[in-house]
């Protein structure tokens, strides 16, 4: 009876874990992201960041991210005095483990564990951490799990505060979520990121729920008065005129789902023609760069 009754609770149980136990949403799937920074003196913009690149960096393979927003290494590791920009990030994940990892100053630091739970504790960005809630969120497609963390000292008079979202990152840029961890709308010149569209492939997971609307409505990103983008909408060329004569100047054309779809590189004088070819009719954000420095942003239509 008793064997009876041992095997009947075990089953009981291990349906009940199965039952409500959590799948988990990897971060880094075809992963692309629209961001927005917002600043107490300059125009609140729009940034998309495409999906990664696959690189090997000792005995792991990283996602090789341009980012859109380059950072400091100060923003990283307090005092640091070294100024130059980081563009590129490189961001792994162990699935099994729940984890993400990404390089700082040449070493595998740890982003994001979503095994932690209320209590627990992570010492990062110069800080530690203490989880102080753990929920679910709905997303397109189900729930996932959030993560609410606060720094344990004060900083600057008050606690800091981040929130993780599996499979998106947070609800700042996914790969400095601390970045809106406090009001940086402020009359100190602060700025802050934040995640207006996540998307993993060609779905839509986390954000506004209309993208192309989003892109449709928010102002242009960079403007740049001595260069335009004639005619808007176009039908079958784009001309790029420029007061000033491009160098070496780069197009990048992303859909409303944030993907490159089209890149001309080596652009050069003032006067640059551009043809349709076989891009698609509906709203695009082109960026035109010259020798690494974005020079304008628009939203184009093509009809």
């Amino acid at each position: 009876m008793k064997t009876k009754l041992f095997f009947w609770v075990a089953v009981f149980l291990g349906c009940f874990g199965t039952a409500f136990s959590q799948e988990y949403h990897p971060f880094l799937n075809n992963s692309s992201w629209i961001l927005y920074d917002t600043h107490c003196c300059i125009q609140t913009y729009t940034r998309t960041l495409n999906p990664g690149t696959d690189v090997v960096i000792g005995d792991h393979t990283y996602k090789k991210f341009k980012d859109p927003f380059p950072q400091l290494p100060s923003s990283l590791t307090p005092g640091t005095t070294n100024y130059t920009r980081i563009d590129t990030v490189y961001i792994r994940e162990d699935v099994a483990a729940k984890k993400v990892y990404h390089i700082v100053n040449g070493t595998d630091e740890l982003l994001y564990d979503f095994t932690k739970e209320v209590g627990e504790t992570i010492f990062q960005y110069g800080h530690n951490w203490e989880v102080i809630e753990v929920d679910q969120i709905e997303v397109d497609g189900g729930t996932r799990k959030r993560i609410k963390l606060r720094t344990i000292e004060y900083v600057l008079g008050y606690r800091r505060v981040m929130r993780w979202i599996e499979g998106v990152g947070s609800n700042a840029h996914p790969f400095y979520p601390q970045c809106n961890a406090h009001n940086v709308a402020s009359s100190s010149g602060g700025h802050g990121y934040y995640t207006k569209c996540s998307f993993q492939g060609d779905a839509h997971i986390f954000g506004e729920d209309d993208c192309m609307s989003l892109l449709a409505t928010n102002s242009q990103s960079y403007t740049n008065p001595n260069i335009t983008f004639s005619p808007n909408p176009f039908v079958s060329e784009l001309t790029i005129n420029s007061v000033v004569p491009l160098q070496d100047g780069t197009l990048k054309i992303y859909n409303v789902q944030g993907q490159l779809v089209r890149e001309i590189n080596h652009l050069e004088g003032k006067t640059i023609t551009i043809n349709r070819e076989n891009l698609a009719s509906g709203l695009y954000l082109v960026e035109l760069s010259e020798d690494g420095q974005l020079a304008k942003s628009a939203k184009l239509i093509v009809d």
